[in-house]
C-alpha cells in the first residue's frame, strides 16, 4: 500500500494524517506555517511499513517541518510499533523537541490466538510520574478484549518509553 497523506489545517494547529508505507518514494508534502501561532501534529492512521530509504527520507522530511514550524510545538499521535522501533534506534528519527501524545502497543493472546492493539494517551491512560519500570509494567501485559485472557506485549516494552524521555 503507498503512502497516503491527508493534511487539515485551521488556525491553531496543521494536521498531517499518514497511512501506508514509507519508502523513499513516499510522497511527503511541502508545507509552511499558514498562522504565526499554528501547531503541527503528525498523526499515523495504518503506517504499516518503513525501509531503509524511507528512514532516510523521513528523517529528512521531519528536519524540513521543524525549520517550516520553528518556534511550534510540533507533536506525534498513534505512533505504531513500527515507528517506535525506529525512534528507539535510530537517533533524529523524532524531533528531539517534539511531543509525543500517544502510541499504538500491539499484544498477542496465547489463550485465543488475537492480535489486540491499544493505544496508550499521556495523561489519560499513561501516567507519566510513573517510574520507568513502573511504565515499563503498565505496557506490557493487556488483558485480551475476546477471551479476558492474559495478552503479552508483542514488541520491546522499553522502547515505547525511550521515546517518552
Amino acid at each position: 500500500m503507498k503512502t497516503k497523506i491527508n493534511i487539515t489545517s485551521d488556525e491553531k494547529k496543521m494536521t498531517i494524517e499518514m497511512s501506508g508505507e514509507i519508502t523513499s518514494e513516499s510522497p511527503f508534502p511541502k508545507v509552511m506555517r499558514e498562522h504565526d501561532e499554528q501547531k503541527l501534529e503528525i498523526q499515523f492512521k495504518g503506517i504499516d511499513y518503513i525501509n531503509s530509504g524511507g528512514v532516510r527520507a523521513w528523517i529528512s522530511w521531519t528536519k524540513a517541518m521543524r525549520q517550516a514550524f520553528n518556534g511550534s510545538e510540533m507533536s506525534f499521535d498513534l505512533i505504531p510499533a513500527i515507528m517506535v522501533k525506529q525512534a528507539a534506534q535510530i537517533r533524529g528519527f523524532l524531533p528531539l523537541d517534539s511531543k509525543i501524545k500517544s502510541f499504538i502497543v500491539s499484544y498477542y493472546c496465547d489463550h485465543c490466538h488475537a492480535n489486540l492493539d491499544l493505544v496508550f494517551e499521556k495523561g489519560i491512560n499513561l501516567d507519566m510520574s510513573l517510574s520507568q519500570s513502573e511504565l515499563i509494567k503498565t505496557i506490557s501485559m493487556a488483558k485480551c478484549d475476546k477471551c479476558g485472557s492474559p495478552a503479552e506485549i508483542d514488541a520491546v516494552p522499553q522502547d515505547y518509553i525511550c521515546i517518552l524521555t
